[in-house]
């Protein structure tokens, strides 16, 4: 091969390692606007996500709270419960003596009645039969 073969053979390969240094530059830049482009999506989607878990823990303290509040309301509701329940029987043992008093009251105004009709029949002249 002649100098001159040699120095063209050289300057296409020159020619080519321009190009392919030209070409990995492209590749190497298409490759860091994708990746800045996946990074400010990735951002954008950790902005969202730390904002529906903010959200989230909020909603969370807020359904304890509820929890709590309906918690303390139940407590207090068996307690009127029981406390209705012991007045209820306390009027119905009431209600039973106050039976058992009305009971012992017409037992004795019959006694009195039937003492009343029997000293009216004594005094009463006999009647003649016909």
């Amino acid at each position: 091969m002649t100098d001159e073969e040699l120095n063209q053979r050289f300057a296409q390969l020159a020619e080519a390692v321009t190009r392919v240094a030209e070409a990995s530059t492209q590749g190497i830049e298409r490759l860091s606007e994708r990746i800045e482009a996946i990074n400010t999506a990735s951002m954008r989607g950790m902005d969202r996500l730390l904002t529906g878990q903010l959200a989230l823990q909020q909603l969370c303290g807020q359904l304890s709270e509820v929890a709590l509040e309906i918690r303390a309301e139940v407590a207090q509701l068996k307690a009127n419960h029981a406390q209705i329940q012991i007045q209820q029987e306390q009027r119905a043992s009431e209600i039973t003596d106050l039976h058992q008093r009305q009971a012992e009251t017409d037992a004795r105004f019959n006694v009195l009645l039937d003492e009343i009709r029997f000293l009216i029949r004594r005094q009463l002249p006999p009647e003649e039969e016909p």
